[in-house]
């Protein structure tokens, strides 16, 4: 390769001849300045914000990583640049303008919650260089993370009280799962938005159990407050 914004001289002597031996009447001379060096710097993160490991972040956090340099735009995109709680990805929308890129979560994030960015070797600068290694950072929101209810756990302790005094025609078994299956089955539960219309909720709600005293009014919370969370087979 040339040297980079350099001058280089070529030359066609007289000593070329055409196919009937006829010279050149005189040497040509050209010249012409080669370009700056090509761009082989792989781009880096300067920072990311909220920085790595922060903690009470606002949970209407827009998360944001700045480049080194300009990136190709093109390269920035969910699937270079994402956000997860866990092994969960949250729906976002990615942007990109000058060197920073922003993740906005489709939804507000979760209080008291651990989550992850990450940025991969999918992202490159103008020069097609990508970054050398994907960047991850962490951060954790403010307040405190709700309690989430387990149908094996809180939920099924309730039904057994329920049990004692009714036999509402459901199958207690060991497995968990195939309880929660049975349930679903007989319209006992109802999972995500429909939970009001489910049986339980509806005998709970409508009839006053909790004020008989034979199952705690803070067992039948953890049942409405286990639908609400999506009537989880957890």
């Amino acid at each position: 390769s040339l040297d980079p914004n350099s001058i280089y001289t070529g030359t066609i002597t007289t000593g070329a001849m055409d196919v009937a031996g006829n010279v050149l009447s005189s040497n040509y001379t050209f010249s012409f300045t080669t370009g700056a060096a090509p761009d082989v710097t792989a781009p880096t993160v300067s920072s990311t914000d909220p920085a790595d490991n922060a903690t009470s972040v606002v949970v209407s956090k827009v998360i944001g990583v700045t480049f080194s340099e300009a990136m190709n735009s093109s390269t920035i995109t969910t699937l270079t640049l994402n956000l997860k709680q866990g092994t969960t990805i949250i729906t976002s929308t990615v942007a990109y303008s000058g060197t920073i890129a922003t993740i906005t979560p489709s939804t507000t994030l979760t209080a008291g919650t651990v989550y992850t960015a990450t940025l991969t070797t999918g992202a490159q600068d103008l020069a097609g260089n990508a970054i050398a290694a994907n960047k991850v950072w962490s951060f954790t929101t403010a307040g405190t993370a709700p309690v989430v209810y387990s149908f094996a756990t809180d939920v099924i302790p309730v039904l057994a009280m329920c049990d004692n005094c009714h036999n509402h025609g459901w199958t207690p078994v060991t497995n968990a799962s195939t309880y929660y299956t049975s349930l679903v089955t007989a319209g006992y539960v109802k999972a995500g938005a429909a939970y009001t219309s489910s049986k339980i909720y509806l005998k709970i709600n409508g009839t006053g159990h909790a004020s008989t005293g034979t199952v705690p009014t803070a067992s039948y919370n953890k049942l409405i407050n286990w639908m609400i969370q999506g009537s989880l087979n957890n």
